[in-house]
């Protein structure tokens, strides 16, 4: 057979084929091997990842004392107090979530009843749930609203995937972190605790700026929170669910603060 005959020449290819092949085979099984340990470990990781480094606590200065913002909540709990379980909750999935619901309370400084009436009000707390307006999880969380606020706000405007909101200590994280914004950034001048709680939730509700604009005709926040401390409690909660324009935020005030008080009632605490 000739060295130059197509017949030597198919011959000769389909050897060489099958040596590259072989040798090629142990590299691709090494490759392999190193992929699937190197998903496994992303895998491992996943859930840590997902926990967004804080910004350090702003430090006091001339400039930011009359504006009192802690984002990471104050040093130390308010209080000692450990809430263990529930008495009678409305909502028997309730008691799922309660640890997570105290660390969240510990870490944001926001009242366990609170965050509890409003993932009930929000979810029924069904950690799937999705609105029309594509709110996800527990606190129903929209991924360019509070997420995005929080992200801003805490978080060095690392993005917060909306996968992610589906998770449910990832959500109540978000969702508690938002309410402490509203309380201790924009509405931390108005006098009452009560009457900053009640804004709180209408704008956790409709947003600040809606909550602003129909409720003072204002998109100014020291304007608004002027107006705001010339009323007392009562005369801001009737604003809230009976004069403002926006059926939802009137009918969702009433309805958190009704399960706030029962579960403030219900939720046994030891020391």
């Amino acid at each position: 057979m000739s060295f130059y005959s197509p017949l030597f020449k198919n011959h000769l290819l389909i050897v060489l084929s099958s040596v590259l092949l072989y040798a090629s085979y142990p590299i691709q099984a090494k490759m392999t091997a190193v992929d699937k340990n190197s998903v496994a470990q992303q895998n491992r990781q996943s859930l840590n990842n997902k926990k967004l480094r804080l910004k350090p606590a702003p430090t006091a200065s001339t400039s930011s004392r009359n504006r009192v913002i802690e984002l990471r909540g104050k040093n130390t709990p308010s209080s000692q107090t450990v809430y263990s379980f529930i008495k009678k909750p409305t909502s028997p999935a309730a008691l799922q979530y309660l640890p997570t619901i105290v660390a969240a309370s510990k870490q944001w400084q926001i009242d366990p009843a609170l965050i509890l009436a409003v993932i009930h009000t929000e979810s029924a707390f069904n950690p799937n749930a999705v609105s029309h307006a594509d709110a996800i999880g527990l606190m129903q969380v929209m991924e360019n609203g509070g997420a995005l606020e929080v992200s801003q706000q805490i978080y060095f405007g690392r993005r917060i995937e909306r996968e992610a909101l589906f998770e449910p200590e990832f959500n109540i994280d978000i969702g508690t972190a938002y309410l402490h914004i509203l309380e201790t950034e924009y509405l931390h001048a108005i006098h009452s605790e009560k009457s900053r709680t009640l804004l709180a939730i209408a704008a956790y509700n409709c947003g600040l700026s809606n909550l602003m604009r129909y409720l003072s005709y204002t998109q100014s926040v020291p304007n608004f929170t002027k107006e705001m401390n010339n009323l007392n409690d009562e005369e801001v909660y009737f604003r809230l669910t009976q004069t403002l324009p926006i059926e939802e935020t009137r009918l969702y005030v009433v309805k958190v603060m009704k399960l706030y008080q029962h579960y403030k009632k219900h939720l046994t605490n030891t020391l």
